[in-house]
């Protein structure tokens, strides 16, 4: 229904009521139109508290969760607390937990997942959140057999098992098939096609192995895993290559694979039909000429570059050089998933949403006798799956973009000088918030008159939280002054793609992470928390701030 600014004098005006229904079925896009286009929407968006938090919502980068008896006004006041606690960075709860050392455990949306000591059960730990009135709890996941690899999407409640044999081999440790089952219960996903087997073997991908030799074995590594709404990528070794393969996990069929060539550790999803990753053209002694690599996976044949892009990264005078992944794109379906889907998240007032449009790439460089350099570009998706060429995508493809091409969209933030304190465990999290830690000796001379003294400085372990949501920047948004309101939300509609960031906050980190070495110390956001690992201990630091 479009609502018109000239209505004729005997057509009957709309209820308010009916006028605030209709503009919440809209997006924030349209909403945000809707707002300058007369002056009695303009009085309706303003003086409704339903529509001012859904504004507020995505100007945060969240979404509503599902309906409950809490009210529009009491959402909107946990709301602006959850802000303020991030900029604020104030530790509300603070907690250790003891894990066992058999393997790295696995984060998703605010849940960690660790093996037990017998790799026979895996243990779930569900965050809490006070602001989001999401409380902390355990539950275990038990097995008839030994888990050799998990990855986990807890939006849609997918954990994907590789089962390990009872009796390896030289060659064999794990079972050739992909086992889907609920991060809830630990049960047979019930959206993932039955396969032929039962009971430990229901819903699963199987791995096709040509040779029929058994040997294929499902990588599941960190950066090599995705999932991706309805698709599910890993690497699978075993045969003569190793491949990236993808896979429909509802159907079980195989939509993709490729040989894994040298220079490829990391590769994400950028749509429902592409996947990007970032490779070095290296050479015996230097890695240079970074490449950004997109591909078509879906209704794309295997013939090499016929479905690729590559765009050419910014070069320098550096001598080592690399790229990493930070954020990974979501699809709409994960976006808009309904919030029954979330077993575990049914109760709580608003979800972090999905930055459907934006990809952020870490940029590294280094050089003998000069230091570090790391910085990250903001890239809108829109600017790598656009065809350079108005021909089409098809005469585009295997065409290398050079970055004059398509920097002009790119933002990119300010370069930092120790790329090891950024976060080492995985993408860009929650809104696009990266942390960032600093820590060491600091030693300075300082002379007096008539004396000199030597003082030695100890710099205290601190973090910081880099906000780089490009609509969080625009949340002060006024409930008074109607024009400067108006100009200020004419400005969030114009800048979809226009990314800002900026240090957010900044904390001390507890004094039993003060006194831990730095080098075994790795952190991760997930959820609400800030997560700290200690490498050789093998225990977590959950840092609650809401």
């Amino acid at each position: 229904m479009i609502l018109s600014t000239s209505q004729p004098t005997n057509t009957p005006r709309l209820p308010t009521e009916v006028i605030v229904k209709i503009l919440a079925s809209l997006d924030i896009q349209e909403l945000l139109a809707c707002f300058s286009t007369s002056r009695r929407l303009h009085a309706i968006i303003s003086n409704s508290m339903a529509l001012q938090y859904h504004i507020h919502l995505a100007a945060s980068g969240l979404r509503d969760g599902p309906p409950s008896e809490v009210s529009t006004a009491e959402r909107m006041a946990a709301l602006q607390a959850y802000n303020k606690a991030w900029r604020e960075l104030s530790w509300s709860s603070y907690d250790t937990i003891d894990i066992p050392s058999s393997g790295m455990p696995g984060f998703s949306d605010g849940l960690i997942v660790s093996f037990s000591d017998d790799k026979k059960s895996l243990t779930v730990h569900q965050l809490p959140s006070k602001l989001r009135r999401l409380d902390g709890r355990d539950w275990t996941l038990s097995f008839d057999f030994s888990i050799a690899l998990f990855a986990m999407d807890a939006s849609q409640d997918l954990l994907a098992l590789v089962p390990a044999y009872s009796t390896p081999g030289p060659s064999q440790w794990c079972e050739p098939r992909i086992l889907l089952r609920t991060l809830s219960n630990g049960q047979p996903h019930p959206l993932a096609m039955p396969s032929s087997g039962s009971g430990s073997r229901a819903a699963a991908i199987e791995l096709q192995d040509n040779d029929d030799n058994g040997n294929l074995q499902a990588g599941m590594e960190y950066d090599m895993t995705n999932i991706h709404g309805d698709y599910f990528g890993t690497v699978v070794h075993g045969g003569p290559l190793d491949y990236l393969s993808i896979w429909n996990w509802k159907t079980g069929r195989q939509e993709w694979s490729m040989p894994l060539d040298k220079g490829i550790s990391q590769w994400c999803f950028l749509d429902d039909s592409h996947v990007v990753f970032p490779k070095n053209i290296s050479t015996m002694r230097h890695a240079r000429h970074r490449r950004l690599h997109v591909c078509r996976f879906r209704n794309a044949s295997n013939s090499g570059s016929r479905n690729e892009r590559v765009f050419a990264l910014p070069d320098s005078r550096w001598s080592s050089m690399g790229a990493r992944l930070l954020s990974q794109p979501k699809s709409p379906s994960r976006a808009n998933a309904p919030n029954n889907t979330d077993a575990y998240l049914s109760s709580v007032l608003f979800h972090p949403s999905a930055e459907d449009s934006l990809l952020t790439v870490e940029l590294w460089a280094y050089e003998n006798g000069f230091g570090w350099e790391v910085s990250d570009l903001h890239i809108p998706t829109r600017v790598l799956l656009s065809p350079p060429k108005p021909d089409g995508e098809n005469g585009s493809s295997g065409v290398l973009v050079p970055w004059e091409v398509w920097s002009p969209a790119i933002t990119q933030s300010r370069p930092l000088d120790h790329p090891r304190d950024m976060a080492p465990l995985g993408p860009v999290s929650h809104g696009l918030r990266r942390i960032a830690w600093d820590c060491g000796m600091q030693s300075r001379n300082r002379n007096t008159p008539g004396r000199r003294s030597r003082a030695v400085a100890t710099r205290r372990k601190t973090i910081s939280v880099y906000d780089l949501h490009m609509g969080r920047v625009h949340q002060a948004v006024r409930c008074s002054g109607a024009q400067a309101q108006a100009q200020e939300l004419q400005s969030l509609s114009q800048t979809q793609f226009t990314f800002q960031h900026g240090l957010c906050s900044g904390a001390y980190l507890p004094r039993e992470i003060q006194d831990a070495d730095p080098v075994g110390l790795k952190f991760a956001m997930c959820g609400d928390a800030l997560v700290v690992l200690e490498v050789r201990r093998r225990f977590f630091f959950f840092l609650w701030r809401s």
